[in-house]
């Protein structure tokens, strides 16, 4: 009902898709990831079924209420230890999760006004929260579990940028405003996820996944992301 009413365009009340396919097809791709952790090994089975019992939760109600964006932030978490686990999953390793767990529990807190733009109480918690993580970010370099300094280079740009959409949502409150910050958010995630690949993996690597950004900025012109 909340879709049909303030996101008419999206796939399932245009009628795109129906309910029960759509159901279907998540279904079958949440079975799919748990079988294919499964042999990997019995360390990521277990982390992918954390995380798909919380992306159930979450679905089945707790998005509506004040745990919603924490639990959208640790699905979100959960999602990067299934990607660390590949390496040895120790207590230190395990803590280059926290940034995107503060980063995307605040995104989530502001894309819940995107359509009313009715507060913006949801915008200084959202701005307080990219703080975190960047100061979170800091200290993981600090500490040697994030190397590459010239890594916070990325952070203090995105942050900048981000902080000015923030600060533009706050000045004009209206759904466009808002939406365009969560917009830009969310492919925020992009650099965050390329981060970690420098930090963990060849160069290249990360260089393939900040490209994605690229292409994610040419898809959000055509389609709404959020």
């Amino acid at each position: 009902e909340e879709d049909r009413r303030d996101r008419p365009a999206r796939p399932l009340p245009a009628g795109v898709i129906t309910l029960r396919h759509a159901q279907r097809l998540g279904g079958a791709l949440l079975i799919s990831g748990l079988v294919v952790t499964a042999l990997v090994g019995a360390t990521q089975f277990v982390i992918a079924l954390i995380l798909v019992t919380l992306i159930i939760a979450y679905n089945a109600g707790v998005k509506k209420t004040p745990f919603g964006a924490p639990l959208m932030g640790a699905c979100r978490l959960t999602n990067w230890l299934l990607a660390l686990s590949i390496v040895d999953l120790t207590m230190s390793v395990g803590l280059l999760a926290l940034p995107i767990f503060f980063y995307v529990t605040s995104l989530t807190l502001l894309s819940q006004i995107e359509t009313t733009a009715h507060t913006k109480m949801a915008i200084y918690a959202c701005a307080v929260g990219m703080m975190i993580t960047a100061i979170t970010l800091v200290l993981l370099n600090a500490t040697d579990l994030l190397p590459h300094s010239w890594a916070l280079l990325l952070v203090g740009a995105g942050l900048t940028l981000i902080l000015q959409r923030l600060y533009h949502a706050l000045n004009e409150l209206t759904p466009a405003n808002i939406q365009q910050a969560v917009t830009t958010l969310v492919l925020g995630i992009i650099p965050l996820d390329a981060i970690m690949v420098f930090a963990g993996a060849q160069w290249w690597g990360g260089v393939v996944v900040i490209s994605l950004w690229f292409c994610a900025r040419l898809y959000a012109r055509r389609l709404a992301i959020t």
